[in-house]
C-alpha cells in the first residue's frame, strides 16, 4: 500500500513526476515489472529531490519484489542525493528485508558518501547477515576515503574512468599489472577494500588479461559471497 502522503503529492507534482510515481509505486496494482523498472530508471535520470521521494516510498513498499527494491536501493545510491540517507537507513535496519535489499541500501549509502551515515552503518560491521556486515565495512572505508586528500592523493581513483557509475571502490591506480592486481584479488588474506579497488582496477583495463583475472577470482574465491557477487557485476 502507498502512504497518503504519497498520494496526496501525486496531485502536486508535475505531470512527469506524477505518472512515473503511478508506475514505480503501482498504484493501479496493474504496473508489470518491466514498466516500473524504466519508469525507475526514468526517475534516476531526472535526479530531482522529487525523484528521491519517490524511489525512496519504492523502497519502503515492503511487501514488494525483493529484487525489484533491490534496484531501487541501487539507483538511489547512483543518484548521491542526501535526502535518500533515511530511507536507505531504514531498509539497511529492517532485519525483515531480505539480504540482497539490506546490502545494496548499505552500499548506497557508500556511494552517496555523506559522513552523516557514518553512525548508522557503523552499527552493522559485526551483524550476523554477513553480506550486510561486509558491505559497511566498504561502505565506510569509500566514505573516509572520499573525505580523505591524503588517502586520494597516495593511490586516486582513475581520473578518466570508463565507466559513469559509482563503485563501491575506487580502482587502484597504483599498479596498472594485470598480474600484480589478480594476485591481491585473488588473495583471500587482503581486507576486502583492497581486493575490491583491485577488481574495479581490473574492470578499468578491460583487456582479455584482466577479464581471464576476473574470472580466477569469481571461480576460486571461497571467502565471501559478496566478493563473488561483486565480481559478477
Amino acid at each position: 500500500m502507498v502512504n497518503t502522503s504519497i498520494e496526496r503529492s501525486l496531485k502536486g507534482w508535475s505531470p512527469t513526476h506524477a505518472k512515473l510515481a503511478e508506475m514505480v509505486l503501482d498504484t493501479s496494482g496493474a504496473t508489470n515489472l518491466a514498466q516500473r523498472y524504466r519508469a525507475l530508471f526514468s526517475l534516476k535520470g531526472l535526479n530531482d529531490d522529487e525523484a528521491v521521494r519517490i524511489i525512496g516510498a519504492a523502497l519502503g513498499l515492503k511487501n514488494d519484489s525483493d529484487l525489484f527494491r533491490h534496484e531501487v536501493a541501487y539507483c538511489l545510491g547512483q543518484m548521491g542525493n542526501s535526502a535518500a540517507i533515511p530511507a536507505l537507513v531504514e531498509a539497511m535496519a529492517d532485519a525483515d528485508s531480505h539480504d540482497m535489499v539490506r546490502h545494496e541500501a548499505a552500499e548506497s549509502l557508500g556511494a552517496i558518501s555523506d559522513p552523516a551515515a557514518v553512525p548508522e552503518l557503523e552499527k552493522y560491521v559485526d551483524d550476523p547477515c554477513r553480506p550486510l556486515a561486509e558491505t559497511c565495512v566498504l561502505a565506510l572505508e569509500k566514505i573516509r576515503y572520499d573525505h580523505s586528500a591524503e588517502a586520494r592523493q597516495l593511490d586516486p581513483a582513475p581520473a578518466d574512468s570508463a565507466y559513469e557509475s559509482v563503485a563501491p571502490a575506487p580502482a587502484t591506480t597504483a599498479t596498472k599489472s594485470a598480474a600484480e592486481l589478480k594476485a591481491t584479488l585473488c588473495d583471500e588474506g587482503v581486507g576486502l577494500w583492497k581486493r575490491y579497488r583491485a577488481m574495479f582496477a581490473l574492470r578499468e583495463l578491460g583487456t582479455e588479461e584482466a577479464v581471464l583475472a576476473l574470472a580466477a577470482g569469481l571461480e576460486g574465491d571461497r571467502s565471501s559471497e559478496l566478493f563473488r557477487h561483486e565480481i559478477g557485476f
